[in-house]
């Protein structure tokens, strides 16, 4: 059957989507329940840290964030924790080695979240443990680091390694050029690794000079928009190649540096495996020839409409849409097991290649307290509208607050978002639905969108 949003199922309620609830208030902390009875054995672990937007899970042995990384001097340490089979009793954490514990109040799904102001410049020798109610605890040691905040400028950072990355690509050195790949790299590692040993051969000589156009970090990630010129001379023959092209990557933060997380096309790297390297698509290119290699490894110079790009099902805009104006629909869905027992991990949609992405994407919601949109990592600002026809909206503010999440959604509700890009968007939630049988409960939000790409405020 289907009914609508104020018609809950009390299983409803009992699902927890783990995108938003990492960026809401934790709730209901359960850490004075820790000795309840009768739960399953299992050894605690951690499958979630941050350090505000920094992931520190996978932290060996230090974290070095920056001051303009605190939150109003503070850090907020966020994270999940979880039992194989069991129910976690208690969740600590120490800031000297162990000498001292504090607990850390939780929720009944292992939701977690304390504060601290550090001391500029000091070192913290950060632990967490967690224990079941049967008595079992997870190793201290598995996130054990010191913690320090220094005095340095994350934009810069960042900067200072995008234009690392670029020198070791124009000098042709391989190894040291993969060492500033992240190991979650979107696309595949592999290949990239393999398409630089290509391109280093099909090239004797690269030159490229970079413009960043605009940079937006959001959850320890830099998204860098740059434009680009590009001289290349082929190994086997002499000839010169010379492009300039638009494009974007983004770095994610991992411990005291920054590393290449994402690669979109035009390829700036990995030219000979584009299909494998990107992982998104720069529209707008304001280009009207790239340096593109096909398959048997042949240099030619290729408009981007003939180029090799990511599938793009909404590639031609519909009759009487200006080009420059991308519009189209998105269902996006969770699932809630009958039993209560999962987790619904919603899915997501990014307006930069229009394609369902990770929790991180544009947008995504869930249903713990209700449904949530969540705004993620391309939306730099945003606003509600109210309500009407998206074809009613002709303009959106050129400057808006920034708009993280709307946590009481309405079928009819208007978003306008400015994206990291510097372009604007407007969505519209057109129906939500949801669907229960006895596999479980489904909701279903369908949104409409408008995309401007040119920049402007103006549909």
């Amino acid at each position: 059957m289907n009914i609508r949003t104020d018609n809950r199922n009390r299983l409803f309620f009992q699902a927890s989507l783990l995108g938003v609830i990492a960026v809401l208030a934790l709730s209901s902390p359960a850490a004075g329940q820790w000795w309840r009875f009768g739960a399953d054995a299992g050894t605690p672990f951690f499958t979630d840290l941050l350090f505000n937007n920094i992931d520190a899970i996978n932290v060996d042995r230090n974290l070095r964030i920056s001051a303009d990384d605190l939150d109003a001097g503070s850090v907020r340490v966020r994270g999940r924790v979880e039992a194989d089979r069991g129910v976690i009793g208690r969740v600590e954490s120490s800031l000297d080695g162990g000498l001292n514990w504090q607990e850390i109040p939780f929720n009944e799904r292992g939701l977690f979240a304390f504060e601290f102001r550090p001391d500029i410049e000091r070192d913290y020798r950060f632990m967490i443990r967690a224990f079941s109610t049967t008595g079992q605890v997870s190793d201290e040691l598995d996130h054990s680091f010191v913690f320090r905040v220094v005095r340095e400028d994350t934009r810069a950072l960042a900067r200072k390694v995008f234009e690392e990355i670029i020198r070791l690509y124009s000098a042709r050195d391989r190894a040291r050029f993969m060492s500033y790949v992240s190991s979650r790299f979107t696309g595949n590692a592999v290949a990239l690794d393999s398409a630089l040993s290509s391109d280093f051969s099909l090239f004797d000589s690269i030159r490229i000079t970079p413009n960043i156009q605009s940079m937006g970090e959001f959850n320890g990630k830099w998204n860098i928009y740059f434009s680009f010129n590009r001289q290349l001379r082929s190994a086997r023959t002499g000839e010169t190649f010379r492009d300039r092209a638009n494009t974007s990557l983004t770095l994610i933060r991992e411990g005291e540096s920054y590393r290449l997380y994402e690669l979109a096309t035009p390829l700036i790297f990995g030219l000979s495996d584009p299909s494998e390297v990107a992982t998104s698509d720069t529209l707008d290119r304001g280009t009207d020839e790239i340096i593109e290699v096909d398959e048997d490894g042949e240099i030619k110079i290729v408009t981007p409409d003939d180029s090799e790009e990511l599938d793009d099902p909404d590639s031609d805009p519909a009759p009487g849409i200006p080009h420059n104006i991308r519009e189209g629909s998105v269902d996006l869905s969770v699932q809630v097991y009958a039993d209560g027992s999962g987790i619904g991990h919603g899915e997501a949609f990014s307006l930069f290649d229009y394609t369902k992405k990770g929790i991180y994407a544009t947008m995504t919601f869930g249903n713990e307290l209700g449904s949530f949109v969540v705004f993620g990592d391309e939306v730099e600002a945003g606003e509600i509208l109210g309500s009407g026809p998206i074809s009613s909206v002709t303009s959106v503010p050129a400057e808006m607050g920034f708009l993280g999440e709307d946590s009481e959604p309405e079928e009819g509700r208007l978003y306008a978002l400015k994206l990291i890009d510097g372009t604007y968007a407007v969505l519209q939630l057109s129906d939500v639905v949801i669907n229960d049988d006895e596999g479980g409960i489904f909701e279903t939000m369908t949104f409409q969108y408008r995309h401007q790409r040119n920049g402007t405020p103006n549909f």
